[in-house]
Order: C-alpha cells, then sequence, then structure tokens
C-alpha cells in the first residue's frame, strides 16, 4: 500500500517497530469517539495525512484500518485511522476516524443532510494487525449515519441530474464550507503518452518517455471536450489526424496508423476509444462536468459526457465508470499492460479487459480524470498531460493559466455541537502551512518523486488554499510553494468561472509580468514556465 508506507516511514514507522504489539484493535478498543465521515476519494490524502499527522499522537497506540481485498494499491474505498487525539483535534481521548469513500462525493452531501446510515467497515471484522500497524477490515455494514461528508465541488452541484440529483434539496440541513482549491488534471495511460509525445515532438526526440514539463505532450480543451463527450459519437482514436515527424507528405495520417506511434501500439492493441471516469456522483466527475462540458450551468445546450451505459465493445467507445480515484488507476493500468483487472464500476465489483462482451485482454489506449496529488512516484501506469499546452502546476493555477481546479467542501449538519463533528471541524481547518506540508513533505521543499503528494517531475500539484478562507493572503509578485495560496476564485460556486477576489485585488498575478517567461511563452533559463506544444490535429 503505497500510502501506508510512505507515511509509516515517514511518521510513525519507528514507533509502531517500537511497540506494534500495543497499537488500539479498532474491533476490541473502547474508543471515546468513533468519527465517520464519508464523500470525496480525490481529497484522501490530504486528510488522511491531516488525521494522521496533526490530529493524532504519534505514539505506540496509533493503528491503521484497510478493508480487505483493496486492489488500488493505495488508500481503498473504506479506510480508518485509531490513536489518541491531539490538542489540534479539539477532542481528548481515543478516537476511531473511519473514512468511506465508495460513491465519492455525493455521499459526503445526501447522507449527513438526511441523517441516512450507510456502509462503513465493520469493526468488529477487522484481524490482527501487520507490522505495520494496519489491520484489515473485510466485512461493511451499514447502519451508521456519517458525522461529516466532503465534497470535491459544493453540495448544492449533486441536486444537479448530470450528477445524480434529482432537484430535491440536499443542503438544507448541513453547514458546509470550503476548505482548499484542489487541482485536478488528465491522465492517460503511459503508453499513450508516448505515443502522443512521437506524434508531438517526433518518435526519435529525447522527450518521448520524458516525464519533464517541457515534454508533457498536449490536449486541446476542445480535443477533450470532444473524447469525453458522447454527442460527438468519437469512438477510436483512429480519428485523431497527425502529422509524422514533421514530414512533408504525412499530413492527415491516423494516429493509430502513423509508424510514429507503432512502438506503442504492441499487439494485441485494440484501436477503440477507452474512458476511464467517474461514476455519477463522484466530485471529480462534476468539476469536470463543469469546467469542460459546461454541465449543468448551460442546461439543454450542455455537453453530456459518456457514460458506462455507452460502452460498445464491437465499435467503441468503451467507457468505464469507476467508483474511486483507485478504480480510475486501475482502469488505465489496465488497458497499458493488457491484463484483467477488477474495478468498483457503476454497477459494482466488475471486471475490465475482458468484461463480459469485450474482446481481451488486449492493450489499448485509455484517457481519464484525476487529481494532481496522485502517482507522483510514478508507480502506476499512467501520466499527467497539459491542457492548452499548461501543465496542470500549483504555479499555473496562481497565475490564471490554468483552469482545471475545483474548491472542495466538507459539511456537518447545522447544530450539530458534537465531538464527532468537533473532530470533522478541526479535520479540515487547513492553513497554508498544512496544506504547502502536503504537497511537499515535512521537509517543505520540491523533491521531484518526494513524499509530499504534488512533488511530480513535471513541478507541484495538489492543493491550494482559497483566498476567500480566513487568514489566507496570496502572494503577488511570485508564486511561493511555501504559501500556497490561490487570489483566483469560484466563491464556492462549482459552475462559476474563476475570478480575482476583490479583497486581495492588489495582489493579482499577471502573467505578461512572470520572470520566468520569455515573451513568446517560452521557458527561459532561469525559470519553471510552459513550453507550448502544438497539440495533435483535429479529426
Amino acid at each position: 500500500m503505497k500510502k501506508f508506507n510512505s507515511i509509516l516511514s515517514a511518521s510513525v514507522l519507528a514507533v509502531l517497530s517500537a511497540g506494534a504489539h500495543a497499537a488500539y484493535d479498532p474491533s476490541s478498543t473502547a474508543f471515546d469517539l468513533i468519527v465517520r465521515v464519508s464523500g470525496a476519494s480525490a481529497v484522501d490524502n490530504a486528510l488522511f495525512d491531516r488525521v494522521d499527522l496533526d490530529l493524532c499522537q504519534a505514539n505506540a497506540n496509533k493503528s491503521y484500518v484497510l478493508q480487505s481485498g483493496n486492489s488500488t494499491a493505495s488508500l481503498g474505498n473504506y479506510w480508518g485511522i485509531a490513536c489518541d487525539a491531539t490538542a489540534a483535534s479539539g477532542v481528548t481521548g481515543k478516537v476511531l476516524f473511519l473514512k468511506r469513500s465508495a460513491g465519492g462525493s455525493g455521499v459526503g452531501v445526501a447522507p449527513v443532510n438526511n441523517s441516512t446510515p450507510i456502509q462503513f467497515v465493520d469493526r468488529a471484522s477487522c484481524t490482527d494487525a501487520d507490522a505495520n500497524g494496519v489491520y484489515t477490515c473485510p466485512t461493511l455494514t451499514v447502519g451508521d449515519v456519517p458525522n461529516g461528508g466532503v465534497s470535491d465541488v459544493a453540495p448544492v452541484a449533486f441536486e444537479a441530474a448530470i450528477n445524480g440529483g434529482n432537484g430535491a434539496n440536499l443542503t438544507g440541513n448541513l453547514t458546509a464550507k470550503e476548505f482548499a482549491a484542489q487541482v485536478f488534471g488528465i491522465v492517460v495511460n503511459t503508453s499513450f503518452r508516448n505515443a502522443l509525445q512521437a506524434a508531438q515532438f517526433g518518435s526519435a526526440h529525447a522527450c518521448v518517455g520524458s516525464e519533464t514539463e517541457a515534454c508533457m505532450p498536449s490536449l486541446s480543451k476542445q480535443e477533450i471536450n470532444s473524447i469525453f463527450s458522447a454527442g460527438t459519437t468519437l469512438t477510436s482514436w483512429g480519428s485523431f489526424r497527425v502529422n509524422r515527424d514533421g514530414l512533408a507528405g504525412t499530413n492527415g495520417e491516423s494516429l493509430t496508423a502513423s509508424p510514429s506511434t507503432a512502438a506503442y501500439r504492441t499487439a494485441p492493441f485494440d484501436t477503440k476509444l477507452h474512458i476511464c471516469r467517474r461514476v455519477v456522483g463522484s466530485g471529480t466527475q462534476a468539476q469536470f462536468n463543469a469546467n469542460f462540458l459546461d454541465n449543468p450551468s448551460k442546461g439543454g445546450s450542455a455537453l453530456t459526457p459518456y457514460s458506462q451505459g455507452d460502452t460498445n465493445f464491437l465499435t467503441g467507445p468503451i467507457v468505464w465508470n469507476g467508483s474511486g480515484s483507485g478504480d480510475v488507476e486501475t482502469c488505465l493500468e489496465a488497458y497499458d499492460s493488457g491484463t484483467t483487472k477488477t474495478i468498483t464500476s457503476a454497477t459494482g465489483s466488475t471486471q475490465i479487459n475482458p468484461a463480459s462482451g469485450e474482446t481481451g485482454p488486449t492493450k489499448a489506449w485509455a484517457i481519464g480524470i484525476q487529481g494532481t496529488e496522485k502517482n507522483n512516484t510514478l508507480a502506476k501506469a499512467y501520466r499527467f498531460i497539459k491542457i492548452d499546452g499548461v501543465a496542470p502546476t500549483l504555479q499555473n493555477v496562481w497565475n490564471g493559466k490554468y483552469f482545471d481546479f475545483a474548491e472542495s467542501s466538507f459539511q456537518v449538519r447545522t447544530g450539530d455541537t458534537s465531538g464527532e463533528a468537533t473532530f470533522v471541524k478541526n479535520a479540515f481547518n487547513l492553513t497554508a502551512a498544512s496544506i504547502a506540508k502536503l504537497n511537499l513533505g515535512t521537509d517543505l521543499a520540491y523533491t521531484p518523486g518526494g513524499t509530499g503528494a504534488g512533488e511530480h517531475q513535471w513541478g507541484v500539484g495538489g492543493y491550494l488554499l482559497p483566498s476567500t478562507i480566513t487568514g489566507a493572503s496570496p502572494d503577488g509578485a511570485k508564486f511561493v510553494l511555501t504559501n500556497p495560496v490561490t487570489n483566483y476564485t469560484r466563491f464556492n460556486n462549482y459552475a462559476a468561472s474563476p475570478v480575482a477576489n476583490p479583497t486581495f485585488k492588489s495582489r493579482t498575478p499577471f502573467t505578461s509580468g512572470d520572470s520566468s517567461l520569455n515573451t513568446n511563452g517560452s521557458l527561459n533559463a532561469a525559470g519553471t514556465g510552459l513550453t507550448v506544444i502544438p497539440g495533435v490535429s483535429s479529426w
């Protein structure tokens, strides 16, 4: 488990090694509080770090909960931490914190608002801890009402039909507050990333296989819309046309037939469009619907995304709606390696590549949606790409160049003053300093592939603090990684275009004044700006 191992090695492994036998057993410990939170999986890394490092004491009593059978090689859809609370938590005593991510952000809204019991791990099923203090708890049980919820976007988003709503009021009993601005991006499996690099730079170029920002391939927003939108009836990657290696006479060559991409189409290869998206009700999907497809803000004229029900195994596309972000990872990897995998999809536990009716297993190029706090160590076979030539870095959100971010929200029931609600509120009481620690690790220094969730080879992704939060103060002259505050905000309106916060109007970045860029937008020797790479030509 990458996330558990990285945190344990960094913060508590020494403690557990000295006294793992003393760790709290989730099945038998008499906890003073059991705190249950449901909702978005995209913020799990941040939430895990916040609870583990700030709200829990680092002593031998601490233990971890993971559902058995998790195949995501990350936190999975059900996880938890048992510990002694710190002063920062606002409570005292023994606490068991349980998180449910299955179903995405929508499960962090309606069940909290309506006090509806939902599934969490059954702590009675937890078995003995391993050497790292991790208990496996394979059984789920219905009957527990979440004390709080978390969503990638404002709760009102889930009243819209495109996000699983039916028009009913889902916020009447909620007190909601934005707590972070999460940067999202478009991801492709590694073979597709390499093929795009070969098509855009040339098959013999040093950029092919490189992880640097300058070598990231790019798709335009219009191309991404066309790939994900059901209205275009695009079904195959062969619809993309490219100029092979810049050679005359090759204009209009199919991406799936070009010699420049042949090395990344190893048999058995399927040219059909493969999309690894999220389920209806996911906040990651909701922010994509809003930021790319203008859905639901444009009503009947908005684009509708391909969904699992649109899958046609004969002609394409092949679409999987993953319940959690880990399911997107599994989907991308299945088609990169040509192996059979199981995900939790819109229809439950689902075998893919092949599924029932699908030929396979095959290799295929696949595309998906993911938060940029994922895969900074490159352990998974997928990579982020640029959008319109812009990398998904914190700096590019700060300076107004990159649009795909969302203001995450947490919510509790209005008037709830219980210890559980207090713990939830403090779990999401993030500051610029705490967010910097999430992005960069405890050393607060950028190290590509380091312990911070946002430390990528191409720059720093992850989270920003919205300038609308009390105490947040953005820098206007330059972006400072240890003060990751953005002045651009949607004012907690997930469907709105980001604008500068007038409270800090004198600190709004002016792109032309970015000293790291030459006047043509190319990178100079001193900076970390972008190089605009022509995208794959339209079909």
